[in-house]
């Protein structure tokens, strides 16, 4: 074979791995926004403060942080962090999920999770 055949081999070989690795690439994207959408729920609800409302829910204040292992004032501030990523998801990705994330009593800070009907 000639050094242009063996050339030109290589350029579809690359070709053809640069989208393998971008059909590779959408893919692990699609299941890390599966696995987001998953999960971003439970991420405010074990990071933020919960709290019992009077009418009987549990209403989470994204501003303090649930005290499971989060002792010192680093680790408390990184769930809230967390908690205030997730709840920011949640807006961006807008009403895709089987339940509404709503804001409580006029505070942008506290939130309930509120589950949709199901369709008749």
């Amino acid at each position: 074979m000639s050094a242009g055949t063996d050339q030109g081999s290589d350029a579809t070989d690359w070709k053809t791995r640069r989208e393998q690795m971008k059909a590779l690439g959408m893919q692990v994207l699609w299941n890390a926004l599966q696995i987001a959408d998953d999960a971003v729920r439970s991420d405010v609800e074990l990071y933020a403060k919960g709290i019992a409302h009077s009418k009987g829910f549990t209403v989470y204040d994204l501003t303090r942080a649930e005290p499971f292992g989060a002792e010192s004032e680093e680790e408390q501030q990184r769930c809230v962090d967390k908690a205030l990523r997730a709840a920011r998801y949640i807006d961006l990705r807008g009403d895709i999920f089987p339940w509404h994330m709503v804001r409580v009593d006029g505070a942008g800070h506290m939130v309930r999770f509120i589950n949709k009907e199901p369709a008749e």
